[in-house]
């Protein structure tokens, strides 16, 4: 049994029709109201309704109620992206019952509302989709949440302002993606303790002090390109925490508090990069880090800024001090500080040279040291240990500055 469509020929996975399929009546009748204009380029698609992963992209597909979604009776991972959907409407309970990923990523949808709460009621479905047959209405028992096994939910590239209407799904759901829609709060999260990965790039949150401190279970947690100016003491109890981004905001300093010794033992990437930090301090803790990517920063030195006020002496001088230390980050392999506005050769060795048992991969690019003609060689004369330099793995030691013409 098969579904028909036609659409745009984008690349999917949904599979074409060939002529000698043209046998088949409803396929016939698609054709004939179908109108071809002059430049389109579209094709007759057949899905398979009892396949387990269904992909219905880039139809321009407006409103549900254009899906026959009661035939989809193994489905368990089900793709709409790149439509046209306006507004969420409940599934047929038995499409509730199995799914594990749903997939809304790029459309119009302006609001979550009610439909993974509570939206099995027979009076709440028949309402919404009266076309379905009461026997569909009323299965699945009509209480409780349907959406029993959803572990994925993307809706990104939507119209969507807040995050509600999500606290039946705290049981299985293990992935939210929510980028590039108009939200502007962290909230609606507290009930969704089984995540694991949070993305929330693209939006317009100024703020992540709270909203986040039921997520113990939390292990990726992307908030790039945003508004945040400062990061409070929201992370402090994500301690399963694996991946931070905060890339692209407004941090102009991480506060003193931000993270705590011991809040984060499990932190190994943090991503700053693009926000108007002028100095890399108040990470010391984030004893577990195995890269650090402070790049598109206006940083001009690896010391503190303020290490001449609190220096050790040394023979009358002052010293100066780093964070970057391996008894900070005793695991650190990888540290990126692109287009930055270091100039001063001498900090390379000697904050970086400690890091020989484990410094692989360092990004210098674009800091005014690399204005010097033989930039990858003196890098690799003072860090012989790293293998990768910038874009370029080190193949060449006698002339690593040969390495830029090999293809990245």
């Amino acid at each position: 049994q098969f579904l028909y469509f036609i659409g745009e020929m984008s690349g999917q996975s949904l599979e074409q029709e060939h002529e000698s399929d043209y046998d088949d009546e409803r396929l016939e009748a698609q054709r004939a109201t179908h109108v071809h204009s002059s430049d389109e380029k579209d094709a007759i698609l057949r899905v398979d309704v009892n396949e387990e992963v269904i992909e219905l992209n880039n139809l321009r597909i407006f409103s549900f109620d254009e899906l026959e979604l009661d035939k989809l009776t193994n489905c368990t991972v089900l793709e709409l992206r790149k439509n046209l959907l306006h507004k969420l409407m409940p599934f047929p309970a038995n499409l509730r019952a199995n799914l594990l990923e749903l997939d809304l990523f790029d459309n119009k949808i302006r609001h979550i509302g009610p439909y993974f709460s509570h939206c099995d009621s027979p009076a709440f479905m028949e309402s919404k989709l009266p076309h379905l047959r009461p026997d569909l209405l009323a299965s699945n028992g009509g209480t409780g949440c349907a959406y029993r096994c959803l572990r994925k939910l993307d809706l990104s590239y939507n119209q969507i302002s807040s995050i509600a209407g999500l606290d039946d799904l705290g049981p299985t759901l293990e992935e939210l993606y929510l980028v590039e829609n108009k939200i502007k709060v962290v909230q609606g999260l507290s009930k969704l303790t089984s995540l694991k990965l949070l993305e929330l790039g693209g939006n317009q949150i100024r703020s992540v002090a709270s909203g986040l401190e039921a997520l113990v279970n939390l292990e990726q947690l992307w908030l790039g390109k945003n508004k945040i100016d400062t990061i409070g003491p929201g992370f402090v109890t994500l301690r399963k925490l694996k991946r931070l981004s905060l890339q692209a905001n407004r941090l102009t300093s991480i506060p003193v508090g931000s993270f705590p010794a011991g809040a984060h033992p499990q932190l190994t990437e943090l991503y700053l990069s693009e926000n108007g930090l002028t100095e890399i301090a108040n990470v010391e803790a984030l004893s577990a880090l195995t890269l650090l990517d402070v790049s598109f920063n206006p940083i001009a030195s690896l010391f503190l800024n303020r290490g001449h006020d609190t220096a050790d002496k040394d023979e009358g001088l002052d010293v100066p001090q780093t964070v970057l230390t391996p008894i900070n980050f005793p695991e650190l392999e990888e540290f990126w500080l692109t287009d930055g506005k270091i100039e001063n050769w001498n900090e390379i060795k000697a904050v970086f040279e400690p890091f020989a048992s484990t410094l692989r991969t360092i990004y210098l690019e674009r800091n005014p040291i690399e204005r010097d003609k033989r930039y990858r060689n003196k890098v690799l004369l003072a860090l012989p240990f790293v293998d990768q330099i910038d874009s370029w793995p080190v193949v060449n030691r006698d002339d690593p500055e040969q390495d830029r013409a090999i293809r990245r």
